[in-house]
């Protein structure tokens, strides 16, 4: 063992650490609560449509809403809604997507399940939620920086 000032030994330091650590957690420690998962986009009521298969590229933007669609093979975008009114309480994104773009800076090419709460109209982002996502291909997202 290797002494320490006072004459204390490193052994005994760490056994002290260790013993008041245990202490402490038995004493103010609990059982973390498990999260409940938000029920998920096609059972929102704020639906304004029927849900859609579509073939699409998931990226973070600057703006709002963070979160678009590119759909392949056409213009369009769809944004992922944001808005705790209009979500209700309901999945917008499901997390392991979210977490897939924010940890990993990637972007996602899918199958996507989307169900519409606006109106779709010519020039307009049509504001969405995704359902879920199939077929999944993930890259680097230029958003984050070079690679």
């Amino acid at each position: 063992m290797l002494p320490l000032k006072g004459g204390a030994m490193l052994g005994q330091a760490i056994v002290t650490t260790i013993l008041i650590t245990g202490v402490f957690l038995s004493a103010f420690g609990r059982p973390a609560t498990p999260v409940q998962a938000e029920p998920p986009c096609h059972e929102n009521p704020n639906i304004v449509g029927p849900c859609q298969k579509i073939r699409g590229v998931l990226r973070a933007w600057n703006g709002t809403p963070t979160y678009r669609i590119s759909r392949v093979g056409t213009r369009r975008i769809l944004g992922i809604d944001e808005w705790p009114k209009r979500l209700a309480g309901y999945c917008g994104l499901p997390q392991y997507l979210r977490d897939t773009i924010e940890k990993g800076h990637k972007e996602i090419v899918a199958d996507f399940v989307v169900c519409p709460l606006t109106k779709s109209r010519p020039g307009w982002m049509q504001i969405v939620c995704v359902d879920s996502a199939t077929r999944v291909v993930t890259r680097h997202s230029p958003f984050f920086g070079p690679n």
